[in-house]
């Protein structure tokens, strides 16, 4: 136990208190998960002992509480801004580490106001805390540490482009191993066009990276859905699902694996790429297009490294017809210099024999000028 602003806070109610701040919000059900959930006690003394803590932390107002209705009967729990306070100083907040978020001593920098629950997306809300608590042998964090913006050209005339700024929020980040995963919930309500725009913009942010040289923030894309009991050939959801990542990642879901989570069917072990590489007759079933594995910015980067070949090669030529040229040149040249040179010296000669010559008659005449003067 521990006293803070005359509070005193229990070691159970720390970690409730931080639980929250890494989800954004949480009922007294999933609490009790990921608390008791390895202890044999019976779930309803467990349930009594997270509702005490919570009932003195609300007394407290370090937390505040909202109805899940209609997914269910339960509150879901969020800190008000006292509560984020005492979290901000009893843990490590450093937005730059890259495993903030992933576990309780480490976080990144929010205010009450973002970390609130959005109510009005309860069932979007709580599969996303029921995937959590249910499998926390996954480190899961927010949508808030999973923002990514990219910059993309966007086609304003058939001859011009505009450079525009766009970003993508998935709905959590989850590690897997040593990897992380972009993490999305879907509640099977979304239509084929929102799913498809959805990984339209992950295409955009891959293009992104593979222009600018930049990591990929994620390995592939987890996809926690309601659970199915419906055999492959009749989930209409999944066939929606996967027929939009087809379309919208194209040649990217053959090294942007897409993993949907929770079917209860015959292809559950497998991804999307699983499936495109051992079960395409499946999918074609379903009427699935198989992508292209081209991509074209690949193809785009191969053009125009050939192009700049094929100038480098040209002036390569020039340079070398230049040379050869000068080296033919240049006994020529060299001979010229040479005739030059002895014509130079010729008149040289004869200069200084026509100076002799004066010398010679001068001395004559000066000889001669002694027998008259």
């Amino acid at each position: 136990m521990k006293l803070w602003s005359n509070i005193k806070i229990h070691n159970m109610q720390h970690r409730i208190l931080i639980l929250i701040y890494r989800y954004r919000g949480l009922t007294n059900e999933h609490l009790r998960r990921i608390l008791y959930s390895h202890l044999k006690s019976d779930i309803p003394g467990q349930k009594a002992n997270i509702s005490k803590f919570v009932s003195m932390l609300k007394k407290a107002k370090l937390i505040e509480s909202s109805s899940c209705y209609p997914y269910s009967r339960e509150l879901i729990h969020n800190l008000t801004k006292k509560g984020v306070e005492y979290v901000k100083e009893n843990v490590i907040i450093d937005p730059k580490n890259s495993m903030a978020g992933f576990n309780d001593e480490i976080c990144g920098d929010f205010d009450a106001k973002l970390l609130s629950p959005s109510t009005g997306y309860i069932e979007h809300t709580m599969l996303f805390l029921d995937f959590v608590t249910r499998n926390k042998q996954f480190p899961v964090r927010n949508n808030y540490y999973a923002v990514q913006n990219y910059t993309f050209n966007q086609q304003i005339s058939s001859s011009s482009t505009i450079k525009k700024t766009a970003s993508i929020k998935p709905d959590g980040e989850i590690m897997i191993g040593e990897k992380v995963w972009s993490l999305e919930v879907d509640t099977g309500h979304e239509r084929f066009s929102s799913l498809l725009g959805k990984f339209t913009n992950y295409k955009k942010y891959l293009d992104y990276c593979f222009e600018e040289n930049h990591k990929r923030a994620w390995n592939g894309i987890f996809i926690v859905t309601k659970q199915s009991e419906l055999p492959f050939e009749k989930d209409i959801r999944l066939h929606t699902i996967l027929r939009a990542a087809c379309e919208g990642l194209q040649h990217y879901v053959y090294d942007f694996p897409v993993f949907i989570f929770n079917r209860k069917n015959e292809y559950s072990k497998y991804t999307l790429l699983g499936l495109l590489k051992e079960k395409t007759d499946v999918l074609r079933k379903v009427d699935i297009s198989i992508p292209s594995k081209v991509n074209p910015l690949i193809e785009k980067r191969n053009r125009e490294q050939q192009k700049l070949n094929k100038e480098k090669h040209r002036e390569d030529e020039i340079h070398r017809s230049i040379l050869e040229g000068l080296q033919k040149e240049n006994p020529r040249l060299e001979q010229k210099r040479n005739q030059q040179v002895r014509e130079r010296k010729l008149i040289e000669e004869s200069q200084k024999e026509e100076l002799e010559e004066v010398k010679r008659k001068n001395s004559r005449f000066w000889g001669l000028g002694r027998y008259f003067f």
